[in-house]
């Protein structure tokens, strides 16, 4: 029922204009496995990864009904207290259908002592809405540094602002 009130919202505001926007949002927990037990990794930097799912196609789909779509992505982040001790991050996309194959989309060195970090696009905002607007797309997350053995989460948040320029009257 939101979506259908929020789409509503846009329709009518961009009958007016021509034009309309409409914020899209995620923010979802991965679990990473921690560095193998019993081995001395003091000191030495490790790599662990996990993936996560993003669906965004059923609310792109409705909003390109409307008509064209372009996106501004305003967050891409990674989040979480255990991302103190992570130094590189790298992420990687693709649909989960392998429509659309696997790219680099951020590769990123971590500030020490960070709690967040931004992750920059490799791609652009156009090519991101191309892959979401395709289907489920498999995030893959690739985190180095001192990795602690015990499993542990982190945060991933996306946040675009779509743009919907319309394709004639509605009324």
């Amino acid at each position: 029922m939101k979506r259908f009130i929020a789409l509503f919202a846009v329709a009518l505001g961009a009958c007016a204009l021509g034009q309309g926007q409409v914020d899209v949002s995620t923010s979802k927990s991965a679990t990473f496995p921690g560095a193998p037990a019993g081995k001395d990794l003091a000191g030495v930097s490790t790599t662990t990864d996990a993936s996560l799912t993003l669906d965004f196609q059923d609310d792109l789909a409705s909003l390109g009904n409307l008509g064209a779509l372009s996106a501004t992505i305003s967050q891409n982040s990674v989040s979480g207290t255990d991302l103190s001790v992570i130094r590189h991050i790298r992420a990687t996309l693709a649909t989960k259908d392998g429509t659309i194959p696997e790219q680099v989309a951020s590769d990123v060195d971590v500030p020490e002592a960070s709690t967040e970090v931004e992750l920059p696009l490799l791609i652009s905002d156009s090519q991101l809405l191309a892959f979401l607007s395709e289907g489920k797309v498999v995030l893959h997350v690739y985190l180095t540094g001192s990795i602690p053995e015990r499993p542990f989460t982190l945060t991933y948040a996306l946040m675009a602002q779509v743009s919907v320029a319309m394709k004639g009257s509605i009324l």
